[in-house]
């Protein structure tokens, strides 16, 4: 279908309106961005509670000075209290060394009565392993004397 001059007329029409409602919605973004950056606000914001937070803080300050000066006027006290400490350690290592020595453990005594007579079954069964598999006919000769002697 060809383009008439209404067509024409209405297509700058539209184009004029779009152009005005793209540079609305600049403008728009624009005032946006300068809002959201930090612009100066309409009124002066105070905080309430800022008399008492300073108040607070010089407390604070004074409190961490006084702890920081009585620290140090103690440091004496501590260095001596440090030495001190430093000699007891020393005399009681001392003292183990010496007796160290003479402290040995016996962990034989301290099995039980059963662990000992499972090692000595133990060391049995693995030399009578040892005859059977060195000597097998030997082996087999005497135990069938001794059966035959103990079974007449």
């Amino acid at each position: 279908m060809p383009h008439s001059d209404l067509h024409k007329k209405k297509f700058k029409k539209n184009m004029a309106v779009l152009g005005l409602v793209f540079v609305l919605c600049v403008i728009l973004f624009c005032i946006t961005l300068v809002r959201m950056a930090g612009a100066q606000p309409l009124y002066e914001q105070k905080n309430p509670y800022e008399a008492d937070r300073q108040t607070h803080m010089g407390q604070v300050h004074t409190n961490q000075e006084g702890f920081d000066s009585a620290y140090r006027a103690k440091d004496g006290a501590r260095n001596a209290q440090a030495q001190k400490m430093d000699q007891d350690r020393a005399k009681h290592q001392s003292h183990m060394s010496v007796t160290s020595s003479e402290w040995v453990q016996d962990y034989n005594n301290k099995k039980s009565a059963r662990d000992r007579q499972n090692t000595a079954m133990d060391a049995q069964r693995v030399s009578h392993s040892n005859d059977i598999q060195d000597k097998p006919k030997e082996w087999w000769d005497g135990w069938v004397a001794r059966y035959i002697q103990a079974n007449p």
